[in-house]
Formats: structure tokens, C-alpha cells, sequence
């Protein structure tokens, strides 16, 4: 079996692997003469906690879980700094969400699918910025893989987005973010 492993900490996960193994070898030992066993390898590096698991199972159990806790709620940006972000480089998935609000992401990731998303909401020419999964908008944007509602007086904002059924609620009173939740919608 050639299948290969990812080598993580479950108790200090920030978002990286420690290695990846093939048949009890340890791929990355930062030695020029080759692989570590396993065991040789944990020994060496004072490794204690350590979870051996497939890619599979880290996207589902870690790697996902952590992204989605980097996204963040969307912030007033300057005009400037709007613009700014879109002529710095190409931007990705730019798109009208509806007639009030378009959207890109800036065509440099920050990790993985992570993307500064930008937003300008032209009814009250305002702008907004939030660190976004480039996956978690698609071809159909309304229909599919996000529902955008956002009612917006001069002090209130309401967000939310469906993502993959975990819908994400933002409140905001000004500029301040006073909700934040995440809600798993139960199976049918």
C-alpha cells in the first residue's frame, strides 16, 4: 500500500502538517540523505502527540474547521482602499451579486482558499473587505453555495450567509460587530 498519510498534532493545530508518511517513512525530514522511519522520526523530533490520518480525514476533522475560522466579518474599507485592492492584481470572481452589490476576490490568496473578498454596496456607496473562501462563492451565487441578505440602515447590518448548510450571522451596529454566530442546519 503506497497510500499517503498526514502527519498532524490534534493538540496544537494552527493549520499546518508536520509531514506526510508513505509506508512507515517519513516524507519531510529536512535531511539530504533521505527518509526517516516513522518511529525514528517522532523519536527524533521529540514528537508526543501526534494523530496519522488520511487527506481525507484532515480536510473533513482539521484543515476545513481551521479556514473557517479564519474567515472573518465584512469591515468598512475606505474607497481607496477599494480600489486599491482591485487594481493591485488581476482580481478573481468578480461578479454582481445583484443590481445593489458586486464582488471579487483579490487574485492573491492569504492560504489555501483564504481571499480578501471586497464588496461595494452601491445603494450607500459603501465598501467592505473580509477574508473569504474563494470556494464558497460558485458560478450561481445566490442559488447554490451562498444566500446573501443584507438589510442595511444606517446603523444596523445584518448578514447571512449559507455555506454547504452552517449558515453564518453577523451583526453589526455601526462599524461594530456585536453577533457572530455559526448555525448548523439539522438534516431533513
Amino acid at each position: 500500500m503506497n497510500e499517503e498519510l498526514v502527519l498532524i498534532d490534534p493538540l496544537n493545530f494552527k493549520g499546518l502538517i508536520i509531514s506526510t508518511v508513505r509506508n512507515g517513512f517519513v516524507d519531510y525530514t529536512n535531511r539530504g540523505n533521505g527518509n526517516l522511519l516513522l518511529e525514528d522520526y517522532l523519536r527524533e523530533r521529540k514528537i508526543t502527540s501526534f494523530e496519522l490520518i488520511t487527506w481525507e480525514v484532515f480536510t473533513q476533522k482539521y484543515s476545513d474547521p481551521f479556514l473557517l475560522s479564519l474567515q472573518g466579518a465584512w469591515k468598512e474599507i475606505s474607497e481607496e482602499k477599494y480600489w486599491y485592492l482591485l487594481d493591485c492584481l488581476p482580481p478573481k470572481r468578480w461578479k454582481d451579486l445583484s443590481e445593489r452589490v458586486n464582488l471579487f476576490f483579490v487574485g492573491e490568496c492569504y492560504t489555501a482558499t483564504l481571499y480578501t473578498a471586497c464588496i461595494h454596496d452601491k445603494a450607500t456607496d459603501r465598501f467592505y473587505s473580509a477574508l473569504w473562501s474563494i470556494c464558497t462563492i460558485g458560478d450561481d451565487l445566490i442559488g447554490k453555495t451562498i444566500a446573501e441578505i443584507n438589510h442595511t440602515s444606517d446603523n444596523l447590518c445584518v448578514n447571512i450567509h449559507l455555506n454547504e448548510g452552517i449558515y453564518f450571522v453577523h451583526v453589526f451596529i455601526g462599524k461594530h460587530e456585536v453577533i457572530r454566530k455559526m448555525i448548523v442546519q439539522k438534516a431533513r
